[in-house]
C-alpha cells in the first residue's frame, strides 16, 4: 500500500498531465497468501476494512486469466 500511495502522489503532484497509474497486483491479492484468521488480524491491526480495500481504493479492476 505504501508504494500504491508513492505513485498516487507522484501523479498528485503532476497536475499539469494527466496520468493513468497500472497496478499489477491490488491490495487484496495479499489475501491469497495467508490464512483467514491472518487476513482478519492484518485488517484489525491496520484499522482497513475490506469493503473500502476492495469496492473504493481503484477506479477499474481488470482480472486478466492466462493461457498457462
Amino acid at each position: 500500500m505504501n508504494l500504491e500511495e508513492y505513485f498516487i502522489g507522484l501523479a498528485k503532484v503532476s497536475r499539469h498531465q494527466k496520468c493513468v497509474i497500472l497496478f499489477d497486483r491490488g491490495v487484496m491479492d495479499a489475501i491469497g497468501y495467508m490464512s483467514g484468521e491472518q487476513w482478519v488480524n492484518l485488517l484489525d491491526f491496520n484499522s482497513w476494512n475490506e469493503v473500502h480495500l476492495r469496492d473504493q481504493r481503484y477506479d477499474a479492476v481488470i482480472h486478466l486469466v492466462t493461457a498457462a
